[in-house]
């Protein structure tokens, strides 16, 4: 029996052409996902930031003037990876379990200019605030958006954990001072059928009263 031998086949060398894929976004302009986001607060000394901690302090006062009052930082977003510049926003939401999400509470705050974004309040809240960035006591899961012409150039998520501080009581006094109380009155003469002004008021029965208040929180 005679066996054939196989020849060797020829090497084809295959090529393939990728569609073009047009798009209108400039090469720096292209979408990224990270978690480089961060919420910086100033920090109980003013010399420094502390980084995703949020403290937020409750004062009681007693005294004269009792109650209570909650002092919050005002923070700042900056991204480890996209920092400000000319045209650029950030939107942040809170997207924390528990949380009402119609909608999100979210801030919508300037990027453009220096290390961090335009600053923004918080209060201990679960529903979107029109002045305050709602946040829960805890640990709370942000989405953001860094947004330039219109045009999403980096998204991401991180989180961020509040703490709520009791400080210890603190007496309060109200504020008094002695002020000159006058009764004022004006003295209109009624003459039929001619239009009359009143006259400048006299002062009577002027007296010295001491006033007292509380100051504002």
């Amino acid at each position: 029996m005679k066996l054939n031998k196989l020849l060797p086949l020829a090497p084809t060398a295959l090529f393939f052409v990728l569609p073009a894929i047009a798009t209108d976004v400039e090469p720096n302009l292209l979408p990224q996902t990270t978690s480089g986001g961060a919420i910086h607060v100033r920090n109980s000394t003013g010399n420094g930031y502390e980084v995703n901690q949020i403290r937020i302090n409750r004062i009681e006062y007693i005294g004269d003037c009792p109650g209570e009052a909650t002092y919050t930082p005002k923070a700042y977003f900056i991204s480890s990876s996209t920092p400000p510049a000319p045209g650029r926003r950030v939107v942040i939401r809170n997207v924390s379990p528990g949380i009402d999400n119609d909608p999100y509470p979210y801030t919508d705050r300037g990027y453009d200019k220096g290390q961090y974004s335009q600053g923004f309040d918080v209060s201990l809240n679960t529903t979107h605030q029109t002045r305050d960035f709602a946040l829960k006591e805890g640990v709370n899961q942000f989405n953001y958006e860094i947004k330039e012409k219109n045009t999403t150039i980096e998204s991401g998520s991180f989180t961020v954990e509040v703490f709520r501080q009791n400080s210890s009581a603190i007496s309060r006094s109200q504020i008094c001072e002695t002020v000159r109380r006058c009764d004022n009155y004006f003295e209109i003469p009624q003459i039929p059928g001619y239009e009359t002004k009143p006259r400048e008021p006299r002062i009577q029965n002027c007296r010295w009263e001491r006033q007292c208040s509380c100051p504002s929180f």
